[in-house]
């Protein structure tokens, strides 16, 4: 017979994404070993901690939020800066899930976490090449509303 939830833990281990389930109180029940490798930590460093352990304080706002926001509409997305066990900071996205009893009552959360510090560096890097551009440079979204104009630009047009 065939093992789609072997599949599926294959899968999230080749695309590095780290699963973790949480209790109610947003401790730390289950890990796998991506989730582990992100963060440079081992199970025993995790079981029964805070989530807070694992982000960095300046984020814990917008987390708790995410915690929130999935324990009432069933699921959010969240970009952090997580916290590995040296101190140092690795960019992470994270989806948080309702987890539910088969009674529906309340049971913790599911969370899953993929390092995005690649993708950060490059982004960053191409907000540095826009911002200091000679040329000016103005962005827009589909609907034709500004998203970015460099120093350029502003200088062009007398705006900040």
């Amino acid at each position: 017979m065939h093992d789609v939830n072997g599949d599926l833990r294959d899968l999230a281990e080749l695309a590095q994404i780290g699963y973790a389930r949480l209790n109610p109180d947003g401790l730390f029940e289950e890990t796998d070993k991506s989730y582990l490798a992100m963060l440079g930590r081992a199970k025993a460093d995790l079981s029964g901690a805070s989530w807070r352990l694992t982000v960095h304080p300046e984020d814990h706002v917008r987390a708790e939020e995410a915690y929130r926001r999935a324990r009432n509409d069933g699921h959010c997305y969240v970009e952090i800066r997580g916290l590995r066990s040296d101190g140092t900071i690795v960019y992470q996205s994270v989806t948080v899930a309702r987890h539910s009893e088969a009674h529906g009552r309340f049971a913790g959360f599911h969370c899953l976490r993929q390092d995005i510090s690649t993708y950060k560096a490059d982004q960053e890097a191409l907000m540095l090449a826009v911002e200091s551009s000679p040329n000016g440079l103005l962005m827009l979204n589909s609907a034709g509303k500004i998203r970015m104009i460099n120093a350029a630009v502003e200088r062009m047009f007398g705006y900040s």
